[in-house]
């Protein structure tokens, strides 16, 4: 049984999806969190296990012992991200592969070493990104030394990955799937009914965004943008965040509130009929700082899935997918002024947008194709953590 645990974390449905497929290369997945997290045990296409968290002891930690008595060094801040239980949950588990490095369940998954192989979930992009006064630094060194195998789902991750030095053999780099067959540009009727759920007419152009509304995902940017942007063009903002509200009163502030709309979280299933069909063309204006960059968005993937076009900041990992000129544009991120101008120019060039769409779903197609990407994590899970030929191979 290959255990995928998410504890605390939210399960972005859309990264599961290569670990779901693995079911197909002869394991059992299973996916292992918390109670207090929100999303549909349905939803997640695999059996889905849930353990309590210290919720009393843990929220007293975080907001007192560790977030005013101690401060930032207190490892006491970081109690109510344990999962009670965890020992007995995996004891049927042969790999336990935790969300990532600095998770507390990842100390606990290698606590479990050597009866059982712990492969860790990478994401983050930017080495040494827990300095050693950080609470819990030598748990994240702990774990950086005695997991078996990382799982880095992005160039830019493994590459972090080497500057923490991380031999090659403890490395492997794939990107989360998605199905490509589900995930495709819409038939014209299609297109037609997304754009009439949308309320839109045939002469807007929609410019979508889906996120987190926060700061770092570049919203404000946006925003500042849109007094130059043509009146034809909408801007939809999809998800929810500590700043939808902010963000609501400065489109009023600018003025642009009525071509601005704030359509809150759409359920996974339904964003590509829903949204993503009826859009023209998909904007993520993420920012960077020192302690985090963007992480290659799945809703960006979906979005080239889709046939649409992608102008994105050159932060963090985008480059990896949204190549400019070929599958999208680049920018540098929160330039107000740039980013008019170019959703200005493609919105006006239907062409271009359907050139660059198409470039954008074929490299989908190579590059994110889960059932391929999951093929090629379980002959690494079979042959280099397990030490055994895959079922059916020579």
């Amino acid at each position: 049984m290959l255990t995928v645990i998410r504890g605390t974390y939210q399960a972005n449905l859309p990264e599961l999806t290569i670990y779901a497929r693995l079911a197909d290369q002869g394991f059992a997945p299973e996916l292992l969190g918390a109670r207090n997290t929100a999303y549909r045990d349905e939803e997640v296409g695999m059996p889905v296990r849930r353990l309590a968290t210290p919720r009393i002891t843990g929220r007293l930690s975080q907001t007192l012992v560790g977030g005013y008595l101690i401060g930032r060094v207190s490892p006491y801040r970081y109690l109510a991200e344990y999962l009670r239980g965890f020992d007995r949950a995996v004891e049927r588990s042969t790999i336990l592969s935790p969300v990532d490095l600095g998770h507390p369940t990842s100390y606990q998954a290698v606590a479990h070493r050597p009866r059982k192989k712990v492969v860790v979930q990478c994401w983050d992009n930017i080495p040494f990104n827990w300095p050693t006064d950080r609470p819990l630094a030598r748990h994240y060194e702990a774990v950086l030394e005695q997991a078996d195998l990382f799982l880095a789902f992005s160039k830019m991750a493994d590459w972090a990955l080497v500057r923490e030095g991380v031999s090659p053999q403890r490395r492997f780099q794939v990107y989360c799937g998605l199905d490509v067959r589900r995930h495709r540009p819409p038939q014209a009727e299609e297109r037609d009914a997304s754009r009439r759920a949308l309320g839109v007419d045939p002469g807007t152009v929609v410019v979508t965004f889906v996120g987190r509304l926060f700061h770092g995902k570049g919203i404000f940017t946006l925003l500042e943008a849109w007094p130059e942007v043509d009146a034809r063009f909408r801007l939809f903002l999809v998800g929810s965040g500590p700043e939808r509200r902010r963000a609501e009163i400065r489109a009023r502030q600018l003025g642009v509130e009525e071509r601005v709309r704030f359509l809150g979280p759409v359920p996974h299933a339904q964003l590509q009929t829903q949204v993503l069909w009826g859009s023209d063309l998909f904007v993520m204006p993420s920012l960077s700082n020192p302690q985090w960059r963007e992480q290659l968005p799945q809703t960006v993937v979906e979005a080239m899935a889709s046939g649409l076009p992608v102008i994105a900041s050159a932060s963090g990992s985008m480059a990896e997918t949204v190549k400019d000129g070929e599958t999208g544009l680049l920018l540098p991120p929160d330039l107000p002024s740039v980013w008019a101008e170019a959703v200005n120019g493609l919105g006006a060039d239907a062409e271009k947008r359907r050139r660059l769409g198409e470039a954008g779903r074929r490299a989908v197609e190579r590059s994110h194709d889960a059932e391929r990407n999951a093929r090629a994590l379980g002959e690494v899970l079979w042959r280099r953590v397990l030490g055994q030929a895959p079922p059916g191979a020579p």
